[in-house]
């Protein structure tokens, strides 16, 4: 079975187009994967109350992983990647 692809489709039902968008951190909670893998999943919530932005109270989720090779600046962060968890 084929089917043809629709990127406008996509972002009408739940995907957001990339940019930039204000958001809360709403929750945060630390999940192990089957295969060990340990990362800290995020979830947003796009602001409502800035002005000219769309997509208000929608939802963005973002997983940090645990680095195998922690530098010094991770190892503060319990081995997670200091440089990402600081822009979020």
């Amino acid at each position: 079975m084929g089917f043809k692809s629709n990127q406008s489709e996509a972002f009408q039902n739940g995907l957001k187009p990339e940019g930039d968008y204000e958001c809360i951190i709403t929750a945060i909670e630390e999940r192990t994967t089957k295969k060990g893998s340990v990362g800290l999943n995020f979830t947003l919530v796009i602001r409502n109350d800035v002005q000219g932005q769309k997509y208000g109270n929608s939802c963005l989720f973002h997983t940090i992983w645990k680095k195998h090779e922690p530098n010094e600046n991770d190892m503060q962060v319990e081995g997670y990647n200091f440089a990402q968890l600081m822009a979020m």
